[in-house]
């Protein structure tokens, strides 16, 4: 006895196709009518830049020395300024990127933020957090001297940054919103 499946199968599909166009809504299905008040949603940029303190234009750079003596000092400024909408705590700090060790840790860095010393202290070890306010400029001032007349240290280089990047609550951290600028720096000593 053999039985055809095929007008069966078919008489099923239909069945089951107007059952679910007339069940209306179910369980399963995504219908959601409960309305939530009070709900914001908002987007902001969170940006700042560094800039030249006497035209204001974007700068990359700050120091480029050469030729540095013992007792030799070279003074430069720079100016923060928040691009962004969002207000942010930032860190400023040096990151050597080249160069002799015993060089680059032997040039002091006095470091003032409005007129008051900030940091004074050797060039590498400098880190210092700070805060943009509202609609704030912060105006650095960036001092560096070669206080040290060793004869090992005529003709040596040193590269590094200076390295601006904000935060919300720890200063390395690499989640959520955060921006990162960077001045090269280059510095040699004379003979």
């Amino acid at each position: 006895m053999k039985t055809n499946v095929r007008p069966a199968f078919k008489g099923i599909f239909i069945l089951l196709l107007v059952l679910t166009i007339c069940t209306g809504t179910t369980s399963a299905d995504l219908y959601d009518t409960e309305i939530i008040q009070g709900n914001k949603f908002s987007a902001t940029t969170l940006a700042f830049s560094h800039r030249d303190t006497a035209n204001n234009s974007p700068t990359s750079s700050l120091f480029n020395i050469t030729g540095i003596l013992p007792g030799g000092f070279k003074v430069e400024g720079v100016r923060i300024q928040k691009d962004g909408n969002m207000t942010f705590k930032y860190q400023a700090k040096t990151v050597k990127t080249a160069g002799e060790d015993n060089f680059c840790g032997s040039l002091e860095l006095t470091v003032l933020k409005d007129w008051k010393i900030k940091y004074n202290g050797k060039l590498t070890d400098f880190v210092m957090d700070s805060n943009m306010e509202e609609g704030k400029i912060d105006d650095w001032i960036f001092y560096i001297m070669l206080p040290n007349n060793d004869s090992g240290l005529i003709n040596k280089t040193c590269d590094f940054n200076f390295v601006f990047r904000t935060y919300r609550n720890i200063p390395e951290e690499t989640k959520g919103f955060f921006d990162q600028e960077i001045m090269t720096n280059h510095i040699t000593s004379g003979s």
